[in-house]
């Protein structure tokens, strides 16, 4: 007996797990994904190379595959190569028919003769219309010099007036100064004055601390004063009798002393106290000194602010040009220079009219030599000839292509079947299908078991027995690991049905009866 984990460790001892399944079970094969299946199978049998494959063939060694496979290029690569570049030529194909059809549209049946008749006559309108509008300059230049006359009085006018505006700016100003210089002179005093106002009260408010701490003080020294010796002080507490006279002089003295020091402590703190409250009033007084001051120029900034402001209102915001001679002089004399320039014709409506008739007819003009130029139909039909060139050029590569990419495919196609028959050798009655044709003519790759053509899904419960052992068969041999192998389910396959293996077969069946072990001859 052994544990599962022991079992295995001895099983691998021996052989490898996957392998041990492969070659006991005649099921575990085909059960595997075709593509691992594939695997397996390409490893039982040398690679076939390019070079085999030409080989094998004397067309595929007298064309330019050999080449082109000289230079590390796979078959498969090249096929995709080919099959792209097939693919760009044939849309290329296709769109030239179109492209030709709309280079042919553009060919045009024009009379150009009666389109330089055309053309000629207008030039001959262009030409008059120039001349009339040369005629139209000499009216317009008199005109336009009037009109520079006036705007040359015009500007002197704007310059005076710009003048007297800067000038009323700069009075305006210099006054709103004086007003801003008043608010601001006002605003310090104003806080310099709170300022002032708050250290009166603080410093009265000392004062009026420091004389009640002096009052204190003063009833402190009158019961200093007032004390005498306690009597019990000169008694000794422990016999109950008097001191010695010596011992009662030292503590008499010591008690004057100490009262006497109280006393001197709260005259001096009271001393200190007066002096300071002395010193707090001459502040007051300076204090309200200044602030009397203050209030006095506050009410001066107040005056210079509203004589300031008046001054201010009384200014006008424009210019008052009346009493300007020479202002009203230039004023004059664009009114007058206006009423001649108005009774004259400027010309401008008749240049801007012959200006529009010689816009439309330039315009025409263009496009009648637009058409002539049009007529020319040489370069369309060099154009034309040209991709019909080019479809036959490109008609020829398609087919080059078809043609190379026809030899891709029976090459790898013979590949292919070289490789299924090196692996087919080694089976006895099974077959694998390894390549699969496309609907495009291309190949696909696939793994399937068969017999006799038929595929392995499509076999019997016989037939699937014997493919899976013959399986099981080469695996041995090709790996050399000749163990057991177990049929299960093997009641419905007769004994003569099962294939001979070089191991032994190990074969579970159901029957009726009870369970019984015999050996196969």
């Amino acid at each position: 007996p052994y544990t599962e984990t022991e079992y295995k460790a001895y099983i691998s001892g021996l052989i490898d797990e996957k392998l041990f399944k492969l070659v006991t079970n005649p099921k575990e094969f085909v059960s595997m994904k075709w593509q691992e299946q594939r695997k397996i199978l390409m490893q039982l049998i040398s690679d076939v190379t390019d070079a085999d494959v030409i080989a094998s063939n004397p067309e595929f060694s007298s064309s330019e595959l050999s080449d082109l496979l000289s230079d590390g290029v796979t078959v498969d690569r090249l096929n995709e190569k080919c099959k792209k570049t097939l693919s760009g030529l044939k849309k290329t194909q296709n769109e030239l028919p179109a492209r030709i059809d709309e280079v042919s549209r553009q060919i045009v049946d024009i009379d150009v003769a009666e389109l330089e008749l055309h053309r000629n006559m207008l030039l001959e309108q262009i030409e008059d219309a120039e001349k009339r509008m040369e005629d139209s300059g000499a009216v317009f230049e008199d005109y336009q010099k009037k009109v520079d006359q006036i705007n040359e009085v015009r500007l002197k006018i704007s310059q005076i007036e710009q003048s007297e505006k800067e000038k009323l700016s700069k009075r305006r100003a210099s006054v709103q100064e004086r007003i801003d210089l008043a608010d601001r002179s006002f605003d310090k005093a104003q806080g310099e004055h709170s300022k002032l106002e708050e250290k009166v009260k603080e410093a009265q408010g000392q004062i009026r601390e420091n004389d009640q701490k002096r009052k204190l003080l003063g009833e402190d020294y009158r019961k200093t004063k007032e004390e005498t010796l306690d009597e019990g002080t000169l008694i000794c507490p422990t016999c109950g009798q008097e001191f010695p006279t010596e011992k009662k002089e030292v503590i008499t003295k010591n008690f004057a002393v100490s009262k006497q020091q109280q006393m001197q402590e709260a005259v001096d703190k009271a001393n200190s106290l007066k002096k300071k409250s002395e010193e707090l009033d001459q502040n007051v007084e300076s204090y309200k000194k200044q602030i009397e001051q203050l209030k006095a120029d506050k009410i001066k900034y107040m005056k210079e602010r509203n004589s300031a402001s008046l001054e201010l209102d009384n200014l006008p915001l424009q210019p008052d040009l009346s009493d300007n001679q020479e202002y009203e002089m230039l004023c004059q004399e664009v009114k007058a220079m206006q009423e001649v320039l108005d009774g004259m014709n400027s010309g401008a409506n008749i240049r801007s009219q012959i200006k529009i008739q010689l816009s439309g007819l330039r315009e025409e003009l263009t496009e009648v030599e637009r058409k002539i130029f049009s007529s020319d139909n040489s370069k369309i039909e060099e154009r034309i000839e040209e991709l019909k060139q080019e479809q036959l050029e490109v008609a020829q590569k398609v087919a080059d292509q078809e043609k190379q990419q026809d030899l891709l495919e029976r090459f790898i196609r013979t590949k292919m079947e070289m490789l299924s028959s090196k692996i087919n050798s080694k089976f006895r009655i099974v077959g694998f299908r390894l390549f699969e044709n496309q609907l495009n003519g291309g190949m696909k790759e696939c793994c399937e078991a068969t017999i006799n053509g038929i595929p392995y899904s499509d076999l019997n419960s016989a037939g699937k027995l014997q493919a899976g052992l013959d399986i099981v068969n080469t695996l041995q041999n090709v790996y050399g690991a000749f163990v057991p192998v177990w049929l299960d389910n093997a009641e419905s396959v007769n004994d003569f049905n099962l294939p001979e293996l070089d191991t032994q077969m190990i074969v579970l069946k159901v029957t009726d009866g009870k369970l019984k072990v015999e050996e196969m001859k």
